[in-house]
């Protein structure tokens, strides 16, 4: 079905819709997101991931540099 709007239209009528709405449950409540305690096992050490994934980008960077100067 056209509706002869642009897309930009239909997409900020449906967002403002959305927004409007209550999104509280059929009970009337809030939703309430239960936490939990998660945290690392001993011997993990979260600065290691960093640079994992520091080191992870920089061998990517070096890759893709070396592909653009062979061309």
């Amino acid at each position: 079905m056209r509706t002869h709007r642009t897309f930009k239209h239909v997409l900020n009528e449906t967002l403002r819709s959305a927004l409007a709405t209550d999104f509280a449950t059929p009970e009337g409540k809030p939703f309430v997101v239960k936490t939990r305690k998660t945290g690392l096992r001993r011997g993990f050490d979260p600065l290691a991931f960093l640079k994992l994934d520091d080191d992870l980008e920089a061998a990517a960077f070096i890759e893709l540099t070396r592909d653009l100067l062979k061309r």
